[in-house]
Protein backbone atom coordinates (compact mmCIF):
# COMPACT_ATOMS: atom_id res chain seq x y z
CA UNK A 1 0.00 0.00 0.00
CA UNK A 2 1.82 3.42 -0.95
CA UNK A 3 0.25 6.75 -0.16
CA UNK A 4 -0.19 8.99 -2.85
CA UNK A 5 2.95 11.96 -2.26
CA UNK A 6 2.79 12.99 -6.73
CA UNK A 7 -0.25 13.13 -9.22
CA UNK A 8 2.23 11.89 -11.63
CA UNK A 9 3.03 8.42 -9.52
CA UNK A 10 -0.83 7.46 -10.21
CA UNK A 11 0.03 7.36 -14.14
CA UNK A 12 2.26 4.68 -13.47
CA UNK A 13 -0.52 2.82 -11.47
CA UNK A 14 -2.35 0.66 -14.19
CA UNK A 15 -3.82 -1.97 -12.47
CA UNK A 16 -4.90 -1.96 -9.00
CA UNK A 17 -6.74 -0.43 -6.21
CA UNK A 18 -7.16 3.41 -5.73
CA UNK A 19 -8.56 4.64 -2.14
CA UNK A 20 -10.15 7.94 -2.24
CA UNK A 21 -9.86 9.38 1.67
CA UNK A 22 -9.89 12.27 3.29
CA UNK A 23 -7.38 13.21 6.27
CA UNK A 24 -9.60 15.28 7.86
CA UNK A 25 -11.96 12.08 8.82
CA UNK A 26 -11.10 9.71 11.82
CA UNK A 27 -13.74 7.53 10.45
CA UNK A 28 -11.70 6.75 7.25
CA UNK A 29 -8.62 5.96 8.55
CA UNK A 30 -9.89 4.05 11.98
CA UNK A 31 -12.26 1.74 10.28
CA UNK A 32 -10.53 1.70 6.75
CA UNK A 33 -7.04 1.12 7.15
CA UNK A 34 -7.13 -2.23 8.92
CA UNK A 35 -9.39 -3.64 5.59
CA UNK A 36 -6.56 -1.75 3.56
CA UNK A 37 -4.23 -3.61 4.97
CA UNK A 38 -5.79 -6.88 4.25
CA UNK A 39 -6.77 -6.15 0.77
CA UNK A 40 -2.96 -5.17 0.46
CA UNK A 41 -2.36 -8.81 0.02
CA UNK A 42 -3.45 -9.19 -2.78
CA UNK A 43 -3.63 -5.42 -5.04
CA UNK A 44 -1.63 -3.13 -5.39
CA UNK A 45 -3.79 -0.32 -3.58
CA UNK A 46 -2.44 3.54 -4.10
CA UNK A 47 -4.01 6.06 -1.17
CA UNK A 48 -5.20 9.24 -2.07
CA UNK A 49 -6.01 12.06 0.36
CA UNK A 50 -8.70 14.51 -1.42
CA UNK A 51 -7.81 17.13 0.95
CA UNK A 52 -4.44 17.74 -1.04
CA UNK A 53 -5.53 15.43 -4.58
CA UNK A 54 -8.66 17.85 -5.21
CA UNK A 55 -8.23 17.54 -8.86
CA UNK A 56 -7.84 13.65 -9.14
CA UNK A 57 -11.43 13.79 -7.14
CA UNK A 58 -12.26 15.54 -9.44
CA UNK A 59 -11.10 13.52 -12.64
CA UNK A 60 -12.52 10.37 -10.84
CA UNK A 61 -15.70 11.91 -9.92
CA UNK A 62 -15.61 11.18 -6.50
CA UNK A 63 -19.11 12.12 -4.47
CA UNK A 64 -18.61 10.04 -1.58
CA UNK A 65 -15.91 8.89 1.08
CA UNK A 66 -14.14 6.37 1.31
CA UNK A 67 -14.04 5.26 -2.27
CA UNK A 68 -12.61 2.42 -3.63
CA UNK A 69 -11.84 2.28 -7.14
CA UNK A 70 -10.17 -0.25 -9.05
CA UNK A 71 -8.36 0.17 -12.49
CA UNK A 72 -7.41 -2.10 -15.10
CA UNK A 73 -4.98 -1.03 -17.98
CA UNK A 74 -6.03 2.79 -16.29
CA UNK A 75 -9.74 2.20 -16.57
CA UNK A 76 -11.78 2.37 -13.82
CA UNK A 77 -13.64 -1.13 -13.88
CA UNK A 78 -15.36 -0.93 -10.62
CA UNK A 79 -16.45 1.24 -7.63
CA UNK A 80 -16.95 0.96 -3.86
CA UNK A 81 -18.02 3.83 -1.86
CA UNK A 82 -18.88 3.88 1.74
CA UNK A 83 -17.63 1.69 4.15
CA UNK A 84 -17.64 -2.05 3.94
CA UNK A 85 -16.24 -5.23 5.60
CA UNK A 86 -14.10 -7.01 4.18
CA UNK A 87 -16.12 -9.54 3.19
CA UNK A 88 -18.16 -7.62 1.23
CA UNK A 89 -14.94 -5.64 -0.44
CA UNK A 90 -13.77 -9.06 -1.39
CA UNK A 91 -16.67 -10.24 -2.97
CA UNK A 92 -17.66 -7.40 -4.88
CA UNK A 93 -13.97 -6.98 -6.30
CA UNK A 94 -14.03 -11.31 -6.85
CA UNK A 95 -17.13 -10.60 -9.22
CA UNK A 96 -16.26 -10.65 -13.00
CA UNK A 97 -12.53 -11.71 -12.38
Amino acid sequence: MRFLTNENELHQNTEGLIYFYSSDSSFSGELMFPVLTKLNETYNITCIDIQYFKGLSKRFNIKELPTILQLKNNIEIKRITGFKSINNISKILENDR
